[in-house]
Parts: C-alpha cells; sequence; structure tokens
C-alpha cells in the first residue's frame, strides 16, 4: 500500500535543469571545458559532474566552477517555473492524506526559496538536500536518508523522477518510480515502472488507479 510520494525537486517540480545546462557549460567555456551530454546531467550534483567528466580538473578551477554556477543559480529566481501541473499534484496527495516529500541533490537554500515563491514549502514533511548526503544520483543515500526520516519502507512510497541517475538511484532500494518526461524521452526513462508527461498526467492516472 502506497502510503508516502517522494518528489525529486530540479525537473519535477521545479524547471531548473535548462538554465543549470546553459549556465554551466558558459562557465565551462572560460576555463576551455566542454559539455555537451545534457541527459547525462540532468540530476547530478555540480561537484559530481565534474569528478564524473573532467577528473582531472584543478581544485582551484573546480571551486571557481562551482561558485559560479552558485551564483548565476540565485540569479532571477522569480523566473523558475513550475513543470506543469505539479502544484496541483501537490495538492491533491495532501488532501489525500499521502505523506509527502522531496530529495534532490540541490541546496536547500535554493530549494526553499523556490517552493516560498511558489507557496508549496508547507506540503512536505521531509526536504533532504544536498545539503543532507555527499554521493549524487545514481548513488541511493538521498532517497535512503528520506525514507528514514518518513519511517516508511521502500514498497511504501513512489518516487517521481525525471533523471536517469534518479530512476536508478530509486530502484536501487526498491522504490517504484514514476517519471516525468520534462526533458528526455521515453527511451531514457524506460527502466521507471510508468512514464508520464507531466503533473496533470500523474494526477488524472491517480485519481483512476488503485495504487
Amino acid at each position: 500500500m502506497t502510503k508516502g510520494f517522494i518528489f525529486d525537486f530540479d525537473g519535477v517540480i521545479v524547471d531548473t535543469e535548462s538554465k543549470k545546462f546553459k549556465d554551466f557549460k558558459k562557465i565551462l567555456k572560460r576555463y576551455d571545458y566542454d559539455l555537451n551530454d545534457f541527459s547525462g546531467f540532468i540530476g547530478k550534483k555540480t561537484s559530481a559532474i565534474i569528478a564524473e567528466r573532467f577528473p582531472n580538473m584543478p581544485d582551484s578551477v573546480k571551486k571557481d566552477v562551482i561558485e559560479q554556477r552558485r551564483k548565476l543559480q540565485y540569479s532571477n529566481m522569480s523566473d523558475y517555473k513550475l513543470i506543469t501541473g505539479m502544484k496541483r499534484l501537490i495538492e491533491y496527495l495532501k488532501s489525500k492524506k499521502y505523506v509527502l516529500a522531496i530529495t534532490t541533490g540541490s541546496e536547500r537554500m535554493f530549494v526553499n526559496k523556490i517552493l516560498k515563491i511558489h507557496s508549496i514549502l508547507g506540503y512536505f514533511d521531509a526536504i533532504i538536500c544536498g545539503d543532507d548526503f555527499i554521493p549524487s544520483k545514481p548513488n541511493p543515500e538521498g532517497y535512503k536518508i528520506t525514507l528514514r526520516a518518513l519511517k516508511l519502507l521502500p514498497k511504501e512510497v513512489i518516487v517521481i523522477e525525471d533523471s536517469i541517475a534518479g530512476i536508478k538511484a530509486a530502484k536501487k532500494i526498491g522504490c517504484k518510480v514514476f517519471a516525468v518526461k520534462t526533458y528526455l524521452k521515453t527511451d531514457d526513462l524506460a527502466k521507471a515502472d510508468r512514464i508520464f508527461k507531466n503533473g496533470f498526467d500523474i494526477l488524472n492516472y491517480l485519481k483512476t488507479e488503485d495504487i
């Protein structure tokens, strides 16, 4: 029986990944680095992407890149838009007494600011951010911490993800996964249990199915 839902943040609740990728590429170019694999970029911490793609990047450059990326992330925050239908989905699930949480590699201050802007901060029973765990998805550590905070078993939650790394992380610990096609194609998300267009699509499904 499903008792709770765990949402990824970037690309599931808020459209942030496109700006993040564009900003990151612009910063990297200043140091003669390039990044083209958007699908492999989604759902991972900046530090993890650097370690994976640019293992020989000097520490001083790495520090500068991360700090510049962070500054751009906090610019024009009101421009970040919610993914279609997600606020309605969150409101519906809360009205049905499901436990709700967020698991994301993003920084807590950033997540809280965005949630406050869109008046949905108070809907979540737990928010586990990059401040709370070190390894990036597909490592499942963030989801393990979230389950402990909610006092739920993997079989009692559905994780909502949009990335290959996020789906792998949730499946590693036995969670059911709903994927949203925010940025990626159906084939990229094939390891999810179900794939949806957006929040409204999930909402319509939940209103007609016994989960």
